[in-house]
């Protein structure tokens, strides 16, 4: 469905560019590129703390640590962008866009309503690491 050219005068649009891993204490770091309705475009990169990742995804405290960590990595990269995804459009809304937004195991009830489905992206996708967020649009919670 297009858009009004009313509501794409007040569109941002995010791209997902990587996931990567970063080292202590943000073991995992999200990059976007964050452009918005007046055309300006900046770097957004949302880290999760290496408690986080190893909590949520229970990776044992071993010598395989760091290989377990890499696999999660890559198994749950799409999971990752979600996070970061929703974590923008948060920000977007509050009008507070941050350049390091920090998730830590204090978000994980959030994190699993995410991952859940009970929380919804509120951006349309438009590509296939382009989405396009009207914050009029804001779903939310279902």
């Amino acid at each position: 469905m297009p858009f009004e050219n009313k509501e794409l005068s007040r569109a941002w649009k995010i791209v997902f560019v990587d996931c990567i891993e970063r080292g202590e204490p943000w073991g995992v770091m999200t990059r976007f590129e964050v452009t918005s309705p007046d055309g300006k475009t900046r770097s957004i990169r949302p880290v999760f703390s290496m408690e986080f990742v190893d909590d949520y995804f229970h990776i044992p405290g071993d010598q395989n640590m760091s290989h377990n960590r890499k696999r999660i990595l890559q198994e749950k990269e799409e999971l990752f962008k979600r996070w970061g995804l929703v974590r923008i459009e948060e920000l977007l809304s509050k009008d507070s866009l941050e350049r390091e937004p920090k998730i830590t195991c204090k978000d994980f009830k959030w994190a699993e309503k995410i991952e859940k489905g009970h929380l919804q992206l509120s951006s349309q996708q438009e590509g296939i690491n382009v989405y396009v967020y009207i914050l009029e649009r804001r779903i939310g919670f279902k």
